[in-house]
């Protein structure tokens, strides 16, 4: 027994040194799209590919053009073992791209520096989404280490872009490509989670993400009857969409994480950089999620109306731009193979029951879902993700590999 506790023992540092060293070179890989100041993924996926290319593994490119980045594209790709059955294939979905640090006064050490603290390891990136490429990676370690052939082709694939839409990401391969993934597929989208990492998520809101445009008149400011204040106007248009969110879109559904629609003012564009003049234009934009059982349409209606009282209420002018939308879809069966797969795993590893539940963030298994393939969003840990000093245990990221492992081996 004691040859075997060390064996188990010397196996587990191997993996908590892996997570370290994988986590310490992705880390100090920033990715960021173009659109948060960065040149893309490239530098982080050319990492990835050099450590698995030294496994026996099955290497699938798919890139994705995109003339912004320095390369001309972004990078998508895949490392597989092939199975006894290769008809289907056990996938792990990860991103590469992260968030950007945020007010750097508010983080204890360099964000894109690792820093190790007992089990924790703090950093942009950690969790979301470098919980799902680290956990993967050794998931692939050990399938193509193995002398037996797993049940099912067994693979993760990485891809770019998640953050802002996945355009050049997810979409773009499954738009440019044909036959990546089957209809009997079984994938996980390692992307959010729980605590005990027993809940497993199968439903998502609709998504929009919007950005108003307020025009008035710029003015002296102590000359306010001269002009039309962009500033003021945004401000009620700010509280008007509560009103309109409350009134009309306040059902609570108790399937989701936070159970109601949001309507979020977030990113705000600088107007004026003096203290004394009235600003003539204001640009702010929105984060709305939508319960499902309420439609874009009628949500946009609604918001057209609040443009046009707000609009006439100030003597202003407001247009809107849609970045990003997305309708929600039905969610999983609790008979799906991915579900009654991860039911058993959550059990034997976690020695916990199973629970579902539905969330407003949107992930890369929202494009597989709507193509008709059962992707399952899970995690295990604290919620960091975009957070300054955004953190990750090291054995929630083990946890979740032999998780996988276990699952797959469910398929026997």
């Amino acid at each position: 027994m004691r040859n075997a506790h060390e064996t188990k023992s010397t196996r587990l540092k191997s993996m908590n040194a892996d997570v370290i060293a994988y986590e310490r070179e992705l880390v100090r890989r920033p990715a960021l799209a173009p659109e948060n100041g960065g040149t893309g993924e490239h530098d982080k996926a050319a990492y990835i590919i050099t450590t698995l290319k030294k496994e026996a593994l099955t290497f699938r490119d798919y890139p994705v053009k995109d003339a912004r980045v320095p390369k001309g594209y972004r990078p998508n790709f895949c490392f597989i073992r092939p199975g006894i059955d290769t008809t289907r294939t056990f996938w792990i979905i990860a991103h590469m791209d992260v968030v950007p640090e945020g007010d750097r006064s508010l983080w204890k050490s360099d964000p894109f520096k690792l820093r190790v603290k007992k089990d924790t390891l703090i950093g942009r990136g950690v969790l979301d989404n470098n919980f799902a490429i680290v956990a993967g990676m050794l998931f692939l370690k050990t399938i193509a280490r193995d002398t037996t052939p797993p049940p099912v082709n067994a693979g993760v694939f990485f891809f770019a872009d998640e953050e802002v839409g996945s355009r050049y990401g997810i979409e773009g391969v499954l738009k440019r490509y044909k036959n990546v993934f089957g209809r009997n597929d079984i994938v996980y989208v390692p992307d959010m989670g729980s605590p005990d990492g027993a809940m497993m998520e199968v439903a998502e809101k609709s998504m929009v993400w919007m950005t108003m445009t307020v025009r008035g008149k710029q003015a002296h400011g102590s000359l306010p009857n001269h002009g039309r204040n962009a500033h003021r106007a945004a401000a009620y248009l700010v509280t008007a969409m509560d009103a309109m969110r409350a009134a009309k879109f306040g059902e609570r559904d108790a399937m989701f994480d936070h159970p109601f629609t949001s309507v979020e003012p977030t990113r705000v564009k600088n107007n004026v950089t003096n203290i004394n003049t009235i600003p003539g234009e204001q640009v702010i934009s929105f984060d709305c999620r939508l319960l499902p059982q309420h439609s874009i349409a009628s949500f946009m209606k609604a918001v057209t109306a609040v443009q046009r009282s707000v609009a006439k209420k100030f003597g202003i002018t407001i247009t809107r731009t849609i970045q990003q939308q997305h309708s929600s879809l039905p969610p999983l069966p609790v008979d799906s193979t991915a579900l009654t797969l991860m039911r058993g795993a959550v059990k034997d590893v976690f020695s916990k029951k199973m629970q579902v539940y539905g969330v407003g963030g949107g992930t890369c298994a929202y494009f597989l879902r709507e193509r008709g393939i059962n992707a399952v969003v899970c995690g295990k840990g604290k919620e960091t993700a975009h957070a300054p000093n955004e953190s990750v245990a090291i054995r929630d990221i083990t946890d979740y590999s032999k998780l996988f492992l276990n699952a797959l081996k469910r398929l026997s």
